[in-house]
């Protein structure tokens, strides 16, 4: 059974034990800049109504419940808020408990004017989002329920998902300012919040803590330590991550996860202090410089392959939201300073050529950025609706949608030449020969993209929370644009292109019958505003969809018992392929399947292609468990294909995969 946390033993004695024991003040982190208040079963009467999974408003409820409730109510000058920014709430009647956050936003009012004209103005106000909902009769025992709502109060804080499209999918902004999160100790013998950074490190960090949880928790640790005490936090995190056992690989991963969830917007002090955490990790001993420089060298890779899937102009509302490209600038330009340090760190084959992939990788990407106009902070239109403390005032609407009403230009004051010494440039040129390598070439239009294609039963606004796969695609039109700005930014910089180029444009011309893959626009889309493969076709519709990352093979492992199949059938190639591939094709005019396909190392005789056709049943519904939502009756197999290449059809058969509960 999916888990937020490892099973603690002893169950509670009755739900109301649960709650109370939840809501303690010694599993949450107050900073000393946030001024809060603790409600204890709280008698309420309230409008309520949820529609497609989301909390109406109270105006436009036509229903009202009683809960008991559970509150964490912010405390201001004028008073307590009108909404707690988390609340537990549980209906006894519908034997049903729900998680409740509130948001401080500017929401559009009414006004009728003596004319009687009804006009609307922007006013701030409290509004509740619905985090999620358990049911006291579908979890097992108290333990489980417990279990559910400790995550269901940790993404209350940190959201719900690692790319934030809608509000609920974003942390609180008192998370983002490092002053709020939540951090269940089963342990604890006091009853007082946590204050300070360092008591996150001594007391909250712990080895039962997820992967996930971990990440969140580090961090909030770097958005809660102010600059000048970096050295400090770097030592204590070093100190306490040896004392949990834990090796400097595992170090490397979690910082990797934390880079892969974090919400950048709005900027803050983060990204400088996860650099001087990197720089504090070579200090104390625990990395190596070339270790730090391989980090940043894997962070940049990631950057731009992000930045190649959502550029800034078609997924980022024309640049107004560009963290991600400050992010590049000050990873690129620590990555300039440790090379300069190290020369030659970057010469040779292996690792040496992985860093210069980088290395071109991050310089195109920000060449390509530089002068573009962006407002006078990141924001998006949702983010920018948000009350947000000083100095992340509110962004001028004139500057979020029309670009030529901004007044600020991507590195205008720090062209690339500035920056580049001599051996910068060598650097660069070598890594120019290394697109001799077809896989390098490949680089110039790798794309990662993210997809939920399992949520295809959920109406169109409902939040999904079903399995995240992460894709790799390659785009022969963005290579061959990006091989061109490679050609301008080597002319800038003085360095002579390889005799070869002209050949290596012919490769990417031709680059369709030597890639292998699934056509973008074989590719079905969701119609829902969530993380959808088929997006990338707003990037450009020649995508092809290389592979399934091998952590999306892992989860759906995990997440389904695929033993009803195993038992029939020889499959055990399907996981173990060299390519994996799970994607939602269309099938027919108005239908789409689930493909999942495996290419295996042809020595070993296997058929390739497809070996799974697949549909979610969404039927009985989704159960959210450990955050991770799965259809009740599992997976319908509509036809199979063995090790053997023998095809099975199962389509007059009920066969299910179902989800490990």
């Amino acid at each position: 059974m999916p888990r937020f946390r490892p099973p603690l033993g002893a169950s509670p004695e009755s739900i109301s034990a649960v709650c109370h024991d939840l809501f303690r003040p010694c599993h949450w982190y107050v900073g000393p800049s946030l001024s809060v208040a603790f409600e204890t079963e709280v008698a309420e009467d309230v409008p309520w109504e949820v529609y497609q999974g989301r909390l109406l408003m109270p105006e436009h409820a036509r229903q009202r419940r009683r809960f008991t409730a559970w509150n964490l109510v912010q405390q201001t000058d004028a008073g307590p808020a009108d909404l707690p920014l988390v609340s537990l709430k549980f209906d006894s009647a519908a034997r049903m408990i729900h998680v409740v956050r509130g948001i401080l936003s500017y929401v559009w009012q009414n006004q009728r004017e003596e004319t009687h004209i009804v006009a609307g103005t922007e006013v701030p106000r409290w509004v509740a989002e619905l985090v999620g909902s358990v049911g006291v009769l579908e979890v097992d025992d108290l333990d489980e329920l417990r279990d559910q709502l400790t995550c269901l109060l940790w993404q209350a804080v940190v959201g719900t998902s690692r790319l934030p499209l809608t509000s609920l999918e974003a942390p609180l902004p008192a998370f983002v300012f490092g002053q709020l999160t939540y951090l269940y100790r089963p342990a604890a013998t006091d009853n007082q919040p946590l204050t300070d950074w360092r008591q996150l490190i001594e007391l909250g960090w712990q080895s039962e803590l997820g992967q996930g949880e971990s990440a969140k928790l580090l961090e909030l640790i770097l958005r809660a330590a102010r600059p000048a005490e970096l050295p400090d936090t770097s030592q204590r995190i070093v100190s306490r991550w040896r004392v949990l056992g834990r090796s400097p690989a595992e170090l490397r991963q979690l910082l990797q996860v934390v880079f892969n969830d974090v919400s950048l917007s709005p900027w803050t002090n983060f990204v400088p202090n996860c650099l001087a955490l990197l720089r504090g990790l070579v200090a104390h001993g625990v990395w190596t410089t070339a270790d730090e420089i391989d980090f940043l060298a894997w962070l940049l890779q990631k950057l731009c392959r992000h930045l190649t899937a959502y550029d800034l102009v078609t997924f980022h509302h024309r640049g107004a939201n560009y963290p991600d490209a400050l992010l590049l600038d000050a990873a690129l330009k620590r990555y300039l300073q440790l090379l300069g340090a190290e020369p030659g760190s970057e010469e040779g084959a292996g690792p040496a050529r992985r860093r210069r992939r980088a290395l071109r990788q991050a310089l195109l990407a920000r060449h390509a950025y530089h002068g573009h106009a962006v407002p006078d902070a990141p924001t998006s239109p949702g983010e920018n609706i948000r009350v947000l403390p000083a100095p992340w005032g509110r962004v001028d609407d004139e500057q979020v949608w029309h670009p030529q009403r901004r007044r600020k230009f991507l590195f205008a004051e720090e062209p690339l030449a500035k920056l580049l010494g001599l051996g910068h440039r060598r650097a660069f040129g070598r890594s120019l020969d290394d697109l001799a390598h077809r896989e390098e070439l490949l680089e110039l239009g790798l794309a990662t993209f993210i997809d939920r294609p399992f949520g295809v039963g959920k109406e169109r606004l409902e939040p999904d929370q079903t399995p995240l796969l992460a894709h790799e695609a390659f785009s022969p039109r963005i290579a061959q644009r990006n091989l061109d700005r490679l050609a301008s930014l080597a002319a800038e910089l003085g360095v002579p292109l390889p005799s070869a180029w002209e050949s290596w444009q012919r490769d990417l011309e031709e680059a369709a019958e030597w890639v292998p893959g699934v056509p973008i626009l074989a590719v079905a889309s969701l119609e829902r505003p969530v993380a959808a493969l088929a997006d990338a076709r707003r990037a450009s519709d020649d995508f092809i969809v290389l592979r399934t990352l091998p952590g999306s093979r892992r989860l759906l492992r995990t997440c389904f018992d695929w033993s009803v199949l195993e038992r029939r059938f020889q499959l055990q190639r399907l996981w173990s392929g060299a390519t994996f591939r799970c994607l939602r094709l269309v099938c027919g005019t108005d239908q789409s399947v689930v493909v999942i396909s495996a290419d295996v190392d042809a020595g070993r005789g296997a058929q390739s292609g497809p070996r799974l056709l697949l549909e979610a049943d969404p039927g009985l519904g989704y159960r959210n468990r450990g955050g991770l939502e799965l259809p009740v009756a599992g997976l319908r197999i509509w036809a199979v294909r063995d090790d053997n290449g023998a095809d099975h059809d199962l389509r007059g058969e009920e066969v299910r995969v179902l989800p490990r509960w």
